[in-house]
């Protein structure tokens, strides 16, 4: 006979304990997309509270070219219901910016509707500026074949030069 499920309560109370130990930044938002927890790490990191990032104001801590994108592929999910993947830089409690993937993930009851989101996010900047790195060669070896010389602005690293967007949604 299979167990019966946790309480509505218990299962709350278990999932932000076990959110909260986690190094990772969680967070969770209503059906409708509302953010309504962070866990500490995200807080900390940020350095903000989470009154500060309630509702739709987490887009504060996105970079402001990453914005617009990110609260489209937010909203694509939330009409889809599908798993919202995105990557774009978010704002450390000391000022950088720094790439993140993010993604969260419907939870839905036995009917299929939302119930809530649940998400995270990684930091992925090192392997971003990698990917950008790589870019900028293939532009400057471009460059090259077609005019025998390199742009001086290819010895400066992609982040200096370039204005980036959040990436395309994958779903």
């Amino acid at each position: 006979m299979p167990e019966a499920p946790f309480p509505p309560l218990l299962a709350e109370v278990q999932f932000r304990a076990a959110a909260q130990a986690l190094p990772g930044h969680v967070w969770t938002a209503t059906p409708a997309g509302a953010a309504d927890w962070f866990n500490d790490p995200l807080l900390s990191y940020t350095g903000r509270t989470s009154d500060d990032l309630l509702g739709d104001k987490w887009l504060s801590i996105v970079h402001p070219n990453d914005r617009a994108g990110a609260a489209q592929c937010w909203k694509q999910a939330l009409g889809s219901g599908a798993v919202y993947d995105a990557e774009f830089r978010i704002q450390r409690h000391d000022g950088a910016w720094i790439w993140h993937q993010v993604r969260g993930t419907p939870i839905r009851d036995a009917d299929g509707a939302i119930e809530r989101w649940v998400g995270s996010t990684i930091d992925c900047n090192q392997q971003k500026l990698i990917e950008l790195a790589a870019d900028r060669d293939r532009l400057c070896v471009g460059a090259r074949n077609r005019s025998g010389v390199c742009s001086p602005t290819a010895r400066f690293p992609a982040h200096a030069i370039c204005h980036w967007r959040v990436a395309p949604c994958s779903n």
